[in-house]
């Protein structure tokens, strides 16, 4: 499961991510990568605990900001709904809410992932002979 390539890298199992998480983590790395201040960090980062634990983390964040984007719409739409009807306000908020809670869990589930990734890296990372 865990062995070199040729381009010297290392064979790290890669998750599925939903397109959106593929959209925004994509994107997330792109802007990441193109910071003169987090550039070298992120190269950094790849280096030493392989890219597909940097790949999960970003969906993580793209999971975690939808988030909190679609409880923050429940909120403001609950709110003004319970202005004129005070049960629907509350289902709108409970429903809207319900759904950005789903999500967060989502961003949990990748955050996890993110770790066991890093796990693995370092795992093959150590079990790999070094060649000089």
């Amino acid at each position: 499961m865990c062995s070199p390539i040729d381009s010297g890298t290392l064979l790290v199992r890669q998750r599925y991510l939903l397109p959106q998480e593929r959209w925004l983590s994509a994107w997330q790395l792109r802007r990441w990568r193109a910071s003169r201040k987090l550039g070298p960090r992120v190269r950094s980062l790849e280096t030493h605990y392989g890219p597909e634990h940097l790949r999960l983390f970003a969906a993580y964040r793209a999971d975690y900001m939808s988030m909190l984007a679609i409880c923050l719409v429940g909120l403001i739409a609950g709110g003004f709904v319970s202005a004129f009807n005070t049960s629907i306000g509350l289902a709108t908020f409970l429903g809207i809410g319900g759904i950005g809670l789903t999500i967060g869990v989502f961003s949990m589930v990748r955050l996890w992932q993110s770790s066991s990734a890093r796990e693995e890296y370092k795992r093959a990372k150590q079990s790999t002979p070094i060649d000089y």
